[in-house]
């Protein structure tokens, strides 16, 4: 499974600023698509993000 960075940010409420600020921290890394540069996060991103979430709702801080 494979997800844009626009269907991730509406899925989580977040804007693709900021999931490309958590790639830039390295807590999320997205594949490139056929080299044209589209991010495509994986399975695995999304849970991350799931748990990244989760550990903020708690007061937790990147």
């Amino acid at each position: 499974m494979k997800i844009s960075i626009s269907s991730l940010s509406v899925a989580y409420g977040l804007t693709p600023e900021a999931l490309r600020y958590y790639e830039e921290k390295g807590l999320l890394t997205p594949e490139r698509a056929n080299g044209k540069g589209y991010r495509q996060f994986t399975l695995n991103d999304v849970q991350l993000l799931g748990f990244i979430k989760s550990y903020q709702r708690q007061g937790f801080s990147l």
